[in-house]
């Protein structure tokens, strides 16, 4: 209509880090990550999101596992995407304070009925993923990227050694294919990606951007 519609709260209590979207035909959803204390006290910092149908704003729904005690779930770089049908994915990136692996990716998919089950999509378990990246193309396919350490973390060796965080991917097509390391395969010693940046067209072709800095 050409005005800004008046202010709409999403989340009930303390939440930060929001995210939205919306396709063409002004369907959407907002993520968010909310924090919550569990009963040993413990903060737990959940992703939470709502449906943007009709007009209107749905109930929030929790989007990442559940907390389970005793421990803390942190979920945080929550993203959105949404397609011409108004299937909604979501991807975040989600530490455990007591698991041994660190950071991972997550991702969870509402198709009109539902949250799936999240679903985890880095491959070294013992290795950081960052710089998490989301793009849904109108037609369906989804893309997330990710940087992830592909030499875990080594406490023997100054500044944890060389971890070598190189750019990976996965594309979604009637279900999430297998992830592919695409970055650079000679990256050595404290060579790095970052940041990376993903786009998909209608038709699924996909782009990947990301910044690589090396020694040489």
């Amino acid at each position: 209509s050409g005005t800004w519609g008046t202010a709409f709260q999403l989340s009930p209590g303390l939440a930060v880090e929001p995210a939205v979207i919306l396709n063409a035909a002004g369907q959407g959803a907002a993520g968010y990550i909310q924090r919550e204390t569990d009963p040993n006290g413990n903060w737990n910092e959940i992703l939470w999101a709502r449906r943007y149908v009709n007009g209107a704003w749905e109930a929030a729904e929790r989007v990442s596992h559940d907390t389970a005690e005793p421990y803390g779930m942190y979920a945080f770089d929550p993203q959105v995407g949404v397609d011409a049908n108004g299937t909604v994915f979501a991807a975040w990136r989600q530490s455990d304070s007591t698991a041994s692996d660190l950071d991972g990716v997550w991702v969870s998919r509402h198709d009109g009925t539902g949250w799936s089950a999240p679903l985890r999509l880095d491959t070294i378990y013992s290795a950081y993923a960052e710089g998490l990246a989301l793009s849904v193309g109108s037609g369906g396919t989804a893309v997330v990227a990710w940087i992830e350490n592909t030499t875990p973390y080594d406490p023997g060796q100054v500044g944890g050694g060389p971890m070598l965080p190189n750019t990976w991917v996965i594309v979604y097509d009637n279900g999430w294919q297998t992830a592919e390391k695409i970055g650079n395969p000679d990256l050595a010693g404290f060579d790095a990606s970052t940041r990376p940046s993903v786009s998909v067209n209608a038709d699924g072709d996909a782009a990947v951007a990301w910044e690589e800095h090396t020694n040489a």
